[in-house]
């Protein structure tokens, strides 16, 4: 692995909408809705596309783009894109996460951020030591710390609630360190993860929280550190909610250099 020294992120980036309004999202999403109409009149091959709840299909295979969330009532949100982490919508909205890439949910649960890919016929692929999903045959019974795959096998790595579950820094690593061998030269790291960004006085480390809860939290210098010395780069800077002082969550999201 290879090191680099004063890691900045990119600066051409836009900030995640959930960090400061919705309303700087919202051009995007009528971009692509722009584009989706557009694909419905003019059609693919000579047929009209359908443009409802799941709009904008194109020659690409499925999922091309995004519905129009104007017209979807809270079911019909819920029904396509399942119970999403919104900074994981954020990254599908930016065209980061595009068909034709392969998906690796590490630590994936009962599926929560794969009902759009799976629905939608991405080549997306969960782990997890717990068989909730055990009737997926893309499912793998694993500890993300060993996981079957080989080598530079996927375009994203997803890790949701995972990382924060190490038991040391030892295990942190371990887990880390798999989920960027699996993961394509070029390739995106989306984590989302305890920390004690915003609440500096808990310590990193396995840490009891003030909900009650315990974690292994890190730190903006760790969550540097690692990224740089795995040789990636930042994709986002560092995003951390703060909850009512009860704990926090930050989001990660490094390229594979």
């Amino acid at each position: 692995m290879g090191s680099k020294s004063g890691l900045r992120p990119r600066t051409s980036v836009p900030m995640a909408y959930s960090e400061i309004a919705v309303l700087t999202v919202l051009p995007k999403v009528e971009e692509q809705i722009a584009k989706d109409r557009g694909l419905a009149e003019g059609g693919v091959g000579g047929k009209q596309l359908d443009c409802g709840l799941l709009a904008g299909r194109s020659s690409v295979g499925r999922g091309h783009g995004i519905c129009n969330p104007y017209s979807l009532s809270m079911s019909e949100l819920t029904e396509q894109f399942g119970d999403i982490d919104i900074y994981l919508f954020d990254q599908l909205l930016r065209g980061r996460i595009r068909p034709g890439m392969r998906i690796l949910d590490a630590g994936c649960g009962g599926g929560r951020n794969l009902v759009y890919f799976r629905r939608e016929g991405y080549d997306v692929w969960g782990v997890d030591e717990i068989p909730a999903l055990a009737g997926w045959e893309q499912f793998r019974v694993a500890k993300v710390e060993k996981m079957p795959f080989p080598s530079a096998d996927f375009d994203v790595v997803l890790s949701s609630a995972v990382l924060h579950f190490a038991r040391s820094i030892a295990h942190f690593d371990a887990m880390l360190n798999e989920m960027w061998r699996v993961l394509k030269p070029g390739g995106l790291l989306f984590c989302r993860l305890a920390s004690s960004i915003g609440m500096p006085h808990l310590a990193v480390g396995r840490t009891v929280l003030p909900d009650g809860s315990e974690r292994f939290l890190v730190d903006a210098a760790m969550l540097l550190e690692r990224t740089a010395a795995l040789g990636g780069e930042l994709e986002d800077p560092l995003k951390t909610t703060v909850v009512h002082e009860m704990r926090c969550m930050t989001t990660w999201v490094a390229r594979k250099m």
